[in-house]
């Protein structure tokens, strides 16, 4: 079941790399905004708005799963 799982995420992130480079570039910055938000307080924009951008990274993993 695994590798098939990621055998189809990999074959739909290979025929849509736009939809790879935003799912990555959003979950990386929106870590980046979580994790100077939780470890020093300080952050340059809302913490809701990194949650949000991880939340599109892990629904277009799911989607790409499913596909």
């Amino acid at each position: 079941m695994f590798p098939d799982l990621c055998n189809r995420s990999m074959a739909y992130f290979s025929s849509h790399p736009i939809h790879n480079s935003i799912a990555h570039a959003a979950g990386g910055f929106g870590l980046a905004i979580l994790l100077q938000y939780y470890l020093l307080g300080d952050v340059f924009i809302n913490y809701l708005f990194g949650w949000g951008l991880v939340i599109l990274c892990v629904g277009m993993h799911i989607r790409s799963c499913m596909k």
